[in-house]
């Protein structure tokens, strides 16, 4: 049985979805989330990878407020800045 143990200070998820051959394929996501000022801390409850788009109201009828975590067309990193004035 696969096993997965993250021994890092971030939340992490693990997913399986097919590749482009249609091979299931096992994906790590890992989200790493940071208080910014002077110094960068890590927030102490870590939020854990969103599984799904999450909207600002009610599904397909409102704008996404964060796209999901788990997907496979993510080569890379997103840097999401949330703040006010």
């Amino acid at each position: 049985m696969l096993q997965f143990h993250n021994n890092t200070p971030f939340a992490a998820n693990t997913a399986l979805f097919p590749n482009e051959a249609g091979v299931d394929t096992f994906y790590i996501v890992v989200r790493a989330t940071f208080n910014i000022g002077e110094q960068w801390t890590l927030v102490d409850a870590q939020p854990p990878p969103t599984e799904g788009d999450e909207y600002w109201g009610e599904a397909e009828k409102s704008s996404i407020q964060y796209a999901s975590d788990n997907h496979t067309g993510k080569p890379g990193s997103d840097i999401i800045v949330l703040g006010h004035a």
